[in-house]
């Protein structure tokens, strides 16, 4: 099913009302990437809680990239520490993507806030962890 955008502008004057709408048809989800992130701890960690996202910034795709049609999954390892900041983010060796999209993906990763991982005594540690970032246009 498309979305179609659903709003409109009314500018009242002293004697006439315009009300601007948007083309008819437009389909909003297309002129915008789809962004989505999953989430895995470092083998090992068993006894700890994953840390849970609190704010999430969005990557821009870049417009070159969009022009394109660049995709792709972008993994990066990265240590959530005990105060939920996000450090040492690199991305995944094994992979052959656009770096285009792993600059886009680390810069938005390094903005992000966490609910620090807890170990079994509900203390906060710091753990490294994958995100994935899936650039997809549709």
């Amino acid at each position: 099913m498309k979305e179609r955008a659903n709003w409109r502008t009314v500018v009242l004057l002293p004697f006439m009302a315009i009300a601007v709408y948007p083309a008819v048809g437009v389909d909003v989800k297309s002129a915008v990437p789809f962004i989505q992130e999953s989430q895995e701890l470092d083998k090992g960690t068993k006894d700890i809680t994953k840390p849970e996202i609190l704010t999430k910034v969005n990557p821009v795709y870049p417009e070159d990239a969009k022009k394109e049609g660049v995709m792709g999954d972008i993994k990066l390892d990265a240590v959530v520490d005990e105060t939920g900041k996000v450090q040492d983010v690199v991305k995944q060796a094994d992979q052959v993507v656009d770096e285009r999209l792993v600059k886009a993906a680390m810069e938005a990763l390094k903005q992000w806030k966490f609910k620090p991982a807890m170990n079994k005594q509900g203390k906060p540690v710091s753990v490294k962890t994958t995100i994935t970032i899936r650039f997809k246009l549709k």
